[in-house]
């Protein structure tokens, strides 16, 4: 799901993204987003905010313009305590529509998976594969969408990563949060940092 995390204000959104001709792109299992939107909002969304950008804009041009906007309304403190006292039961959801509308613009979905300077970079890099990301330490967050499905012993693995030999040589991370999506849950992962053992005199 191309969601965005804006850290410094601590706030998601999605970003809808449709093709030249106007349809929406399906997910990677073949879902539209704006149905899981739909779950979400009949869940206890009370309000949604939608947000569309210009002409001559690219998927990264796209987040560059969207974390901005949105950060800002995010850092507006007063108005969202003035919404949260208007309303107890005040939950937002902000959503982005993507519109290719760049000749030769970078229209990769994977970069909507990251943002700002380095969404060409890993449009770029793409080739690498997810697994090789992770194992040469490229990733500093991770969001993983778990489903309620059962897709037996022949599904893609999640990643490509060498075989191990040992417990101990898997990657260990740290669980920042969670947060449903309808009926998937999302985790947002950290790498875990081991602390290194001090060297004796």
């Amino acid at each position: 799901m191309p969601q965005r995390h804006i850290g410094q204000a601590d706030l998601d959104y999605c970003l809808v993204l449709f093709d030249n001709d106007g349809n929406e792109r399906r997910e990677q299992d073949g879902s539209l987003l704006s149905e899981k939107l739909t779950d979400i909002v009949q869940a206890g969304v009370t309000d949604v905010f939608f947000s569309s950008h210009g002409w001559k804009g690219d998927i990264p041009a796209a987040i560059r313009q969207y974390d901005a906007w949105i950060g800002a309304m995010a850092a507006q403190a007063a108005d969202r305590e003035q919404a949260g006292r208007l309303d107890p039961a005040f939950k937002a959801m902000i959503v982005g529509v993507h519109w290719p509308s760049l000749p030769w613009g970078n229209e990769d979905t994977g970069a909507a998976l990251l943002g700002e300077d380095e969404a060409d970079e890993f449009a770029a890099e793409q080739q690498m594969g997810s697994g090789e990301l992770v194992r040469q330490s490229l990733v500093d967050e991770l969001l993983l969408y778990l489903a309620p499905k059962l897709l037996g012993d022949k599904a893609r693995p999640l990643l490509e990563l060498p075989a191990l030999t040992g417990l101990s040589e898997a990657r260990a991370f740290t669980l920042i949060d969670t947060q449903p999506f309808g009926d998937d849950l999302r985790l947002r992962l950290r790498p875990r940092v081991e602390p290194q053992a001090r060297s004796s005199d």
